[in-house]
């Protein structure tokens, strides 16, 4: 079911202003700049823990939750998290005091996180690395890019025997 509220704010050819105001005349209420309570933490010692995060940072506010990101095939910590702080004002405050703060020994990273691009992430082939070469089947570099010299790569490049 579609809500008809939202139509008069997404449509192609309004410009920004009518769009703020269709939203407030409906009672939607659009983000502004800090609306985001999650941040991002980066530089973090690969020892430091969901527990070590959440201390931290409850001291600014409370903490809704933690994500440390751990790699799937060795179980450490990559070295960033997600802190989610229950408002956006606490959200900020944690940002002001711990960016550049110290815990286990390095400097942190605090910013509010930004969504993940759309095709961000890892992929097979594909991307610019420079010149014609490309990825599967693709250019001089084949499967994965790169160039492989006269060779080729897997499914394409030269075809010299």
């Amino acid at each position: 079911m579609v809500d008809r509220r939202l139509e008069p704010c997404f449509r192609d050819d309004s410009k920004p202003e009518v769009r703020e105001q269709a939203a407030s005349e409906t009672g939607i209420e659009r983000k502004n700049n800090m609306s985001n309570s999650k941040l991002y933490v980066g530089n973090m010692a690969f020892a430091t823990t969901e527990s070590d995060l959440r201390d931290e940072f409850s001291k600014f506010g409370t903490v809704s939750d933690v994500y440390v990101a751990m790699d799937k095939f060795t179980g450490r910590a990559r070295g960033f998290a997600f802190v989610t702080m229950s408002t956006p004002e606490e959200a900020k405050l944690a940002i002001e005091k711990m960016h550049g703060a110290n815990l286990g020994g390095r400097a942190l990273t605090v910013n509010e996180a930004r969504p993940k691009e759309e095709g961000a992430g890892r992929s097979f082939g594909g991307g610019d690395r420079g010149g014609s070469r490309g990825g599967f089947g693709g250019g001089r570099g084949g499967f994965g890019g790169g160039d492989r010299g006269s060779r080729g790569g897997f499914g394409g490049g030269d075809r010299r025997y």
